[in-house]
């Protein structure tokens, strides 16, 4: 078994760092869930997942563009000059950006 090191954000932004261990085998699962029944939960649920999100659509247009100005202005690299080129760039797509939004 294994501990890695994992960090949580808040919108974006790092927030708190812990550990959190890892099974190297499906006796380290079972150990770490609780028991045979639980880590078949675990799982099964994470099974579950991964399906929906391949049925899932790819995000495209206005939803990927706003996840990338969100990540931008939460990594605070989004200076005056870049947030300018941005709106002319929308703009000029046919885009209108409401007020403060960038």
């Amino acid at each position: 078994m294994k501990e890695i090191e994992i960090t949580a954000k808040t919108k974006g932004q790092p927030d708190i760092v812990g550990k959190c261990k890892q099974a190297d085998s499906l006796a380290d699962a079972v150990k770490l869930a609780g028991g045979e029944k639980e880590a078949l939960e675990y799982f099964n649920r994470q099974f579950k997942t991964d399906a929906l999100n391949k049925l899932r659509k790819p995000a495209t247009g206005a939803l990927s563009l706003g996840k990338l100005i969100v990540a931008a202005k939460a990594s605070g690299k989004m200076d005056e000059k870049t947030k300018n080129e941005l709106i002319a760039v929308l703009k000029k797509g046919g885009v209108m950006i409401p007020e403060g939004i960038l």
